[in-house]
């Protein structure tokens, strides 16, 4: 059981570690490209959350007595995960950044990222 978990941990380790490098692309670059990326991104997040379930599936056919250590580990990944999410605006906030971007002012991304940030955020509070 538990080299199913391995594995599964390794799997989420690197896609984790790809999905973050994406992110980290995503305001370099333009039009379709960045629609693109961003598709990519969400097709990996999601990935990642089935992942997390069979991991989560695996820690339950665990005996109790040894679940502790495989359910401290899911509460890091979860909490990796919801880092991720959080980093990464939902689609339909990226397509308004596009719109404004696509007008030639690169250069002003970081505030405007700040911008399409907030207004994600503002979403989710309502």
């Amino acid at each position: 059981m538990s080299s199913d978990f391995e594995s599964y941990e390794q799997d989420f380790a690197v896609l984790t570690a790809d999905i973050t490098g994406r992110i980290g692309r995503v305001p370099k670059l333009l039009g379709d490209e960045k629609k693109q990326m961003v598709a990519n991104i969400e097709k990996q997040l999601e990935e990642a959350r089935e992942l997390l379930e069979q991991m989560e599936l695996e820690v339950r056919e665990i005996p109790p007595q040894s679940r502790g250590m495989y359910s401290s580990r899911m509460r890091s990944y979860k909490q990796e995960m919801g880092k991720l999410e959080a980093d990464f605006p939902e689609e339909g906030s990226w397509h308004l950044c596009f719109q404004t971007i696509g007008n030639g002012r690169v250069q002003n991304w970081m505030g405007l990222e700040r911008v399409c940030l907030n207004a994600h955020e503002m979403k989710q509070i309502h």
